[in-house]
């Protein structure tokens, strides 16, 4: 009995450990291996711990139930062997779905076949117990324990085997790795063998769950620093972490072994990427994956992003016998070298441009008055044919008024230079001209530029000319005026506009003519406007703006391009048209509407009639109704009445007819109506609705009766429309003759 306590004992001892190992990988390392080696070692210390409870038990059924958990540990360590062994080989590549299922499917028909031994007894055939006091239940095992046990050793020699390939072709590094996992993995297997075939001393004591603890604890001494699962030690962590530079070590199946804080804070990178695929850190940098998948050692600039210019140095690490055991990868940020540069390149070309493209005359003079030297601008500008003409003279000759060079040599003396001094010059030719003079006074030498402004001012003075007559047309046109950007916002409008909009000056520069004023902004429109503007087209168009008070207007909109302060602006012009507009639509309705019902008039019933015989909406249906009684009611009340009455006779037409159908009174008592698309039995079904209809006006009226002949005829394609009217017309006289509306075929 203490053989069994310290048995159980030492099984919740080597499933402690192995949970706890499996708990540290998981922790520090967050790549697939590490996690299904993670995965394998709860499962082993979920064998043990069930194993200790088998050992700790006394009863034959409850030792059974424990064994068939242990089965179930057993089972899935095959194929998370395998799943391990397939991170090493192909880190990159998932297994499909369908080779899961495979991969899992026996383990699970083995675990279902330990389930249900109780049916079948070919798992254990019979149980007996071992030697007096060992607590130990020996098991005689069928024949599908061995198709399990094959399994599970199958699952195991190909995971070994593959990893053991694999790690022939990498470097000490990998090799180290899987020699520790292979090493694991040997030692509770040969105790299962021990087991399995009665060569353990005591009959039924199962070692392979003891044996886990050996496993654990060289996984456990793998994962300190300097062991086979660490590319960097402790002794230089130190000096990686203080690092200004980003530093990625990545091993050679393109893992992140190691950073530093400068990498992370770079590239904003997550917390923790150690055991991530470089790939995948680097996806949204693909300019410096493209750079880590060139072979080392290389050096490069490379940009990431718009702001981003880093300088990328690569180096190959070693491992045993000069493999390769990954890449260093140092990133330096040059980008506020590149720009200091480039600001200095830009300076440089910008100070040759001016001097070899420069307009301006340059000079130097003494104090007395001297020409020492002068450029071809400046001789030219006084109209001197070669220099040595222009140097002849005295610099004072050349001012209209002598006593703006002595003010110029007052300035240079008490300040020792001057800029933009200008005065009146005489040329050769006896022309007065405007200059503009800058200098500065070394010793008594004056050096300096000069340039003619007669031209610019001469073009100011235009310019403030025009820009006054352009103002007063601005305030005093009667039309609304605004000045906006090409995007609509405004920057200047006249009163006009304040007083067609009912905004006040201030409040129209905070407005947006697109989005405040237009009613609805058609993006297609302002589109073709835009367009136009910029080939410095006029662009004509007429809009419906809305006002401060929320009252509609329509507008008739000239839009024109013009340049201000060097900046491309619109001109608007908008004149309201509201009051042409109504009398627009009012002409328009009154050209196609009966003024006495509001129904359509006969000139638009002939078009539309014309028009759906050209369509294609076959078959359409023409009918034709009279008011009965109308002659009568005019002479006996009045045309007043008779008015109402063909009103009421439309208001129920109306009524019964489709949106898309066209009512028309064409005169006297007379209606037609045209109803696209409408087949025969559609058409009788709008008789009956008309006869509904008059029903219920008559009944809630107490007005004269309205009483209608109508006739419904139906054309074909084909068939002519206007034969159907006639037609319709004929059949209405017929049911007029009847006394009322009847139907028709």
């Amino acid at each position: 009995m203490l053989q069994s306590t310290l048995s159980a004992a030492f099984l919740v001892a080597t499933g402690a450990i192995s949970a706890a190992v499996g708990a540290v990988l998981w922790e520090r390392q967050a790549s697939l291996r590490a996690r299904l080696l993670a995965l394998v070692l709860f499962t082993a210390s979920f064998y043990a711990l069930v194993s200790g409870l088998e050992t700790a038990v006394t009863a034959p059924s409850a030792k059974v139930i424990f064994s068939k958990l242990e089965h179930v540990a057993i089972n899935s360590l095959g194929p998370l062997f395998v799943l391990l062994a397939w991170a090493f080989i192909a880190p990159e590549r998932c297994l499909r779905r369908r080779w899961l299922v495979l991969l899992w499917a026996m383990p699970v028909v083995n675990m279902a076949m330990t389930a249900t031994n109780e049916w079948h007894g070919l798992i254990w055939a019979e149980f007996s117990s071992g030697p007096p006091g060992s607590g130990v239940l020996v098991y005689h095992y069928g024949p599908w324990f061995f198709v399990t046990l094959t399994t599970v050793y199958s699952y195991l020699a190909a995971a070994a085997l593959a990893m053991v390939r694999w790690a022939q072709r990498r470097a000490e590094l990998q090799r180290r790795q899987v020699a520790v996992l292979v090493v694991a993995m040997a030692i509770p297997w040969v105790a299962s063998v021990l087991y399995v075939f009665r060569l353990v001393p005591v009959e039924g004591l199962n070692l392979t769950s003891m044996a886990f603890a050996g496993s654990a604890a060289i996984l456990a001494w793998s994962l300190f620093p300097s062991r086979p699962f660490e590319l960097v030690s402790l002794a230089r962590k130190a000096l990686v972490e203080s690092l200004p530079d980003g530093m990625l070590l990545v091993d050679a199946e393109g893992l992140v072994v190691e950073t530093n804080p400068a990498a992370t804070e770079l590239l904003g990178l997550p917390g923790d990427i150690k055991g991530l695929l470089a790939e995948e850190v680097l996806r949204e940098w693909p300019e410096l994956k493209g750079e880590l998948g060139a072979r080392p050692p290389r050096r490069a600039l490379v940009r990431c992003g718009q702001d981003l210019w880093l300088e990328v140095r690569t180096s190959p690490v070693y491992g045993g016998r000069s493999r390769s055991g990954g890449t260093l990868v140092l990133l330096r940020d040059v980008t506020e070298r590149l720009r200091a540069e480039e600001r200095i390149r830009s300076s440089e070309r910008k100070f040759r441009d001016l001097v070899e493209s420069a307009l301006v005359g340059v000079y130097r003079t003494n104090l007395a008055g001297e020409i020492l030297y002068a450029n071809e601008v400046v001789w030219r500008l006084f109209g001197y044919s070669t220099a040595e003409e222009f140097m002849a003279r005295e610099a004072v000759g050349m001012y209209k008024d002598p006593a703006d060079r002595a003010v110029l040599m007052r300035e240079l003396k008490e300040a020792g230079q001057v800029t933009n001094h200008e005065f009146d010059a005489i040329t050769k030719q006896g022309a007065l001209r405007r200059m503009l003079l800058s200098g500065r006074l070394s010793g008594d030498t004056v050096t300096g530029m000069i340039m003619d402004i007669t031209d610019r001012r001469r073009g100011e003075e235009a310019l403030r000319e025009s820009e006054e007559r352009f103002r007063l047309l601005f305030e005093r046109l009667a039309d609304a005026v605004f000045i906006t950007t090409y995007d609509g916002q405004i920057l200047e409008a006249n009163e006009a506009a304040a007083k067609q909009t009912g905004y006040s000056l201030e409040e129209l520069k905070r407005l947006n003519v697109m989005r405040e004023l237009a009613s609805e902004e058609p993006a297609a429109t302002y589109e073709k406007i835009r367009g136009a503007l910029e080939r410095g087209e006029t662009a004509y168009f007429e809009e419906q703006k809305r006002r401060k008070d929320g009252s509609l207007y329509w507008t008739e909109c000239a839009l024109s391009p013009i340049e201000q302060g060097g900046q491309k602006l619109v001109l608007s012009v908008n004149r309201d048209i509201s009051a042409r507009k109504r009398a627009e639509d009012k002409l328009r309705y009154l050209s196609t509407h009966d003024p006495l019902t509001g129904a359509y008039n006969r000139a638009y019933f002939e078009e539309e009639l014309t028009r759906l015989g050209r369509g294609r909406r076959f078959p359409v249906s023409v009918f034709v109704a009279d008011v009965n009684g109308l002659k009568e009611v005019n002479d006996e009340e009045g045309h007043a009445a008779g008015d109402e009455l063909l009103r009421r006779a439309y208001q129920v037409l109306q009524a019964a007819v489709r949106a898309e159908d066209v009512v028309a009174r064409l005169g006297g008592d007379e209606f037609a109506g045209l109803l696209p698309a409408t087949g025969a039995q559609t058409a009788q079904e709008f008789v009956t609705r008309v006869c509904h209809l008059l029903e219920e006006h008559n009944r809630e009226s107490s007005a004269n009766p309205l009483s209608l002949a109508l006739g419904m005829t139906t054309a074909r394609p084909n068939e002519s429309l206007e034969a159907a009217l006639r037609e319709a017309d004929a059949r209405m006289y017929e049911d007029k003759a009847s006394g009322g509306s009847r139907r028709h075929r």
